[in-house]
């Protein structure tokens, strides 16, 4: 079994319900409560993955417009996109500055996310994660490692999030960037 410094990621499958359930004004009780389930388990999170997640869960078999409206309508008020990037959700004491808060893959697919599954908050965690090991990294080899660590291959798309990442104010304030080259503040 690998060892790791961070912990793993690991999607959460809610118990779901019926599909002719699913519009039911009785069930909005027990689909709010599994979206919050799916967010404290797994947040920061995309908000459309933890939809179409909980849609599959129900038995929908496709993820429409009516589907998005009814969960968006949902989503309990301790949930909210409050970082970066809207499209994420979380519970805002999970992630932000010096939480250094991440999640890496490990053997098992299931733990690997694509770099745009990753909210720019825990990419910049991670490229902090990467610099207390190292005195310096250029962008491409910081951009490597990353990935590497979430479980994604490197890309031009990566790359560009990996630097948004970095502008973060948080992530921006332990860190020195010079041309190319990047490293922890002293």
């Amino acid at each position: 079994m690998e060892e790791h410094e961070y912990e793993i990621y690991s999607p959460v499958i809610p118990s779901g319900g019926s599909a002719r359930d699913f519009f039911l004004p009785e069930s909005d009780s027990e689909l709010s409560d599994q979206l919050a389930i799916i967010v404290d388990g797994e947040g920061p999170v995309l908000k459309s993955i933890v939809m179409e997640r909980l849609a599959k869960a129900w038995g929908l078999g496709r993820f429409d417009k009516k589907i998005e409206a009814r969960l968006s309508s949902l989503f309990p008020d301790s949930i909210s996109a409050n970082g970066a990037e809207e499209d994420f959700v979380w519970h805002e004491a999970r992630i932000g500055p010096k939480t250094y808060h991440f999640r890496g893959a490990c053997f098992y697919p299931s733990s690997r996310r694509k770099v745009q599954e990753v909210c720019l908050e825990e990419l910049g965690n991670v490229a902090l994660y990467v610099l207390e090991s190292v005195e310096e990294l250029n962008v491409e080899e910081l951009t490597r490692r990353v990935c590497r660590i979430i479980g994604t291959s490197s890309s031009d798309l990566a790359r560009e999030r990996i630097n948004r990442a970095l502008r973060i104010d948080f992530i921006r304030n332990d860190i020195h960037i010079d041309g190319d080259t990047i490293k922890l503040s002293k």
